[in-house]
């Protein structure tokens, strides 16, 4: 595997945790409201 790809994945790892993190923040606001 060369360095372009691993860097890709890496990015994309990291995007995803940022969304994982928003998404479960939504989900908190959510269920505190009730």
């Amino acid at each position: 595997m060369d360095n372009k790809k691993l860097k890709e994945k890496v990015l994309i790892g990291l995007a995803n945790r940022q969304t994982l993190v928003k998404y479960n923040r939504g989900i908190v606001l959510i269920t505190s409201r009730r």
